[in-house]
């Protein structure tokens, strides 16, 4: 038994040798923004890369223009080569499943600097976006089932020019299509590619100054002037509920992500003082200037979504209410790192894969073990199964007591317990200042309600003596005028 036990530690203490290592071994550090001041605050790392693959590991001469990729309900990858006018179909467990020629309109096989790749349970889109048009194949033969033109319409213009580079659909499979230069919205198309409408459209307003400055300047002051255009979209991807998720390559009101309902309507939540864009500092000098801008977007389990940031090369990964709740990758020539990263996308066992275009690989991570208990502590807290995100929130304190939302997370399950004062510093740690105020307000009412005969004797008590102050007062004032 003694020897057993010894195996057992030993064993124990190679593994977490072995997962220092590799910890160590990336050339990215995990970190989130403080919700207090804004600071970095740095964590154990959240997820690490389980393989880089390449086109002659999977016995094809070279992946040389990978523009995106995307994943199935199964796991299996679609990688969109378009220079070789393909899409590279892997299996779950990263092996070579098919190759699928693309051809446009009949037997020439000719796409045109396509960018954007998505499936469904059925088909495969292509977003050809130097031919203007949607290649949609069949997921399983790869056979061409339709091409899907630009689509014309008098709210359009004559002047509309269709350059699709993101696209998703929806249960009825109708088409929204992000277009390069499209800044009226989302494109909506049904099946046979008639226009709908346009979605997810920014609303821009200009400030009083702005309107009094144009309207007292001259044309040649107008032309050169700041135009007030709706944000440019950069991606989309739809979710497990029927939303999608859409990112913008510039920040409005601190986001760069919406949540677009069936309706339309934007609906994301993006509670975090920090915001939902990225790298909060613009930093200027070296090869890495200026702020975040997100390429890319995917949604995952637990209602959690991945963007990909192509300033740094990083993936910024936030929870449903809009915190961020870890980052990892960078530009590097080390595993783990990119060149330019064009894709991301989550596969069902939380595994991340990335694909690079200059390089023409795909990088495949996996979670850590502290990913994996912010995950049971997100899908806990999301099943209302309080006692069980206590243990796991815990559980990622222990592996992080810097981790702002962790501390949050726990004070959400004290507030619900009624645990009002424990609530109370668990906000406080978090920066929380919404849900602090509310457990202040629990606390208050417990003290009330605990002390109620108290309150109600003193109460009575003061009342007393202030009926006895009063008589005294009037007795007094009664025997001085007695007494003249």
């Amino acid at each position: 038994m003694k020897m057993l036990k010894k195996i057992i530690i030993v064993l124990s203490a190679l593994i977490a040798v072995s997962f220092t290592a590799a910890a160590e071994s990336v050339p990215y550090e995990n970190y989130t923004y403080s919700e207090k001041n804004g600071n970095l605050v740095y964590g154990p790392q959240a997820y690490l890369p389980e393989r880089v693959i390449t086109g002659s590991e999977l016995g094809l001469a070279n992946m040389s223009s990978l523009s995106d990729i995307d994943s199935d309900e199964h796991g299996n990858l679609y990688l969109l080569d378009f220079a070789e006018n393909r899409v590279i179909v892997l299996n779950s467990d990263l092996t070579l499943k098919n190759v699928f020629i693309c051809y446009n309109g009949g037997t020439n096989a000719v796409l045109s600097e396509a960018k954007g790749i998505f499936t469904d349970d059925k088909y495969i889109y292509v977003a050809d976006t130097g031919n203007a048009q949607i290649l949609i194949m069949d997921r399983e033969t790869g056979e061409q089932v339709k091409i899907v033109p630009a689509p014309s319409s008098a709210v359009l213009g004559k002047d509309f020019i269709f350059k699709p580079i993101r696209l998703a659909t929806d249960s009825e499979r109708q088409l929204y299509v992000v277009g390069e230069g499209t800044y009226e919205g989302i494109i909506n198309m049904n099946w046979e590619g008639e226009f709908i409408s346009f979605v997810g459209s920014s609303n821009v307003t200009a400030s009083a100054w702005d309107i009094f400055w144009q309207k007292f300047s001259t044309k040649q002051q107008r032309k050169t002037s700041v135009q007030f255009i709706p944000q440019d979209h950069s991606s989309i991807d739809s979710d497990q509920f029927g939303f999608f998720y859409c990112t913008t390559y510039t920040a409005k009101d601190k986001k760069m992500v919406k949540r677009l309902n069936p309706g339309g309507a934007d609906v994301i939540r993006a509670l975090s003082s920090v915001g939902i864009t990225g790298d909060q500092k613009a930093y200027y000098g070296g090869t890495l200037e200026g702020n975040s801008s997100f390429s890319d977007v995917s949604s995952g389990n637990y209602k959690i979504y991945a963007c990909l940031d192509k300033t740094r090369n990083r993936i910024f990964c936030y929870n449903n209410d809009g915190y961020l709740l870890y980052s990892f990758g960078c530009s590097s020539n080390r595993e783990g790192g990119f060149s330019r990263p064009s894709g991301i996308t989550f596969l069902p066992d939380d595994r991340i894969a990335v694909s690079d275009e200059e390089r023409g690989n795909v990088t495949v991570f996996y979670p850590t073990e502290y990913a994996a208990a912010i995950h049971s502590g997100l899908n806990a807290q999301n099943s209302l199964d309080y006692n069980a995100a206590y243990k796991y929130w815990k559980s990622v304190l222990n592996m992080n007591s810097e981790f702002e939302l962790a501390h949050s997370e726990v004070g959400k399950v004290y507030l619900a317990n009624g645990e009002y004062k424990k609530a109370m510093e668990e906000f406080k740690n978090s920066g929380n200042l919404a849900q602090y105020s509310r457990a202040l307000a629990g606390y208050r009412s417990e003290l009330i309600y605990d002390n109620i005969y108290l309150i109600a004797a003193a109460v009575i008590l003061l009342i007393a003596l202030i009926v006895f102050a009063v008589k005294m007062r009037r007795r007094k004032i009664s025997n001085g005028v007695n007494n003249k």
